[in-house]
């Protein structure tokens, strides 16, 4: 069996950029609840789209810029989730990001419900009436899909056929899944942000804003995570510079690790790996 050279969890855990990234981490999600949601104030009835859709995928692009240097600017559970399923974050990093994630998030949420006029929307997600809960399901499954296509097409830093900026093209994916989807669900695409959002009502005026929590659950957390787990596997086995069946067989190797397969998908040999009988 191969063994690697150090696990990456207990890296992370003494690795001190990790605590700033959590940092970075809850700022940026606060910031999308106060900027994205906030732009929905008062307009639970005729909401402005186009504004509301600009808000969101302004604030995520400004948001990955800031941040993404230091936490590589995930922003939202199913990113997350996606990259540590195909092992590109270690298992302690991921969780550390969720709870900074969520956390930043409902603090955003209470921190625009107490900045708003009484009675706001505050950007709350909720399902048009003609919307079912299953078609809702779908909506978010799809948008986490796109979302989590473009992040990993846009961080491969083995295409040379596009060149701009990274914070830009997520923050246009925002948008386009906001402009179709604002009217339908209210546009969730984002766990942490659909929960933060919607948990202050809880507070005030005790009715349940979350919904029946397992249908809210099941459209806005369930929806996007697996929408975001087809998208990395679909990405990095098939659609990647250097996805070929031979990366495919070392994603079931220890030592695995994507930016050791070159353009051609052909593994480069560490000398620490030249052991390894798993790979």
């Amino acid at each position: 069996m191969c063994a690697p050279k150090e696990n990456s969890n207990i890296k992370d855990l003494c690795d001190r950029r990790l605590y700033t990234a959590i940092i970075a981490e809850m700022l940026g999600t606060m910031a999308i609840v106060v900027f994205g949601c906030g732009s929905a104030i008062k307009q639970e009835d005729v909401p402005d789209v186009a504004q509301i859709s600009l808000a969101f995928g302004l604030t995520v692009a400004t948001a990955v810029w800031a941040v993404g240097r230091v936490s590589g600017g995930h922003l939202n559970p199913a990113v997350t989730l996606a990259f540590l399923v195909t092992r590109r974050c270690s298992l302690v990093r991921a969780v550390f990001y969720w709870v900074a994630q969520i956390g930043g998030c409902v603090v955003g949420g209470f921190i625009l419900q107490k900045l708003s006029p009484e009675g706001s929307a505050l950007g709350k997600v909720s399902l048009d009436d003609d919307i079912s809960e299953i078609q809702g399901f779908f909506i978010e499954m799809v948008m986490g899909f796109v979302l989590t296509l473009t992040i990993f097409s846009a961080v491969d830093n083995q295409r040379t056929d596009l060149g701009g900026s990274v914070p830009l093209t997520i923050g246009l994916a925002v948008t386009i899944c906001h402009l179709w989807s604002v009217r339908l669900t209210g546009c969730g695409l984002n766990p942490a942000r659909a929960f933060g959002s919607n948990l202050p009502a809880q507070f005030e005026w005790g009715s349940a804003e979350l919904g029946e929590f397992p249908i809210f659950s099941f459209v806005y957390i369930v929806g996007p995570l697996i929408g975001s787990i087809v998208a990395a596997f679909l990405y990095e086995f098939l659609f990647a510079v250097n996805a070929t069946p031979t990366k495919l067989k070392g994603f079931f190797c220890l030592c695995y690790d994507t930016d050791k397969f070159d353009s051609q998908g052909k593994k480069e040999e560490f000398e620490s790996e030249k052991a390894c009988g798993c790979c």
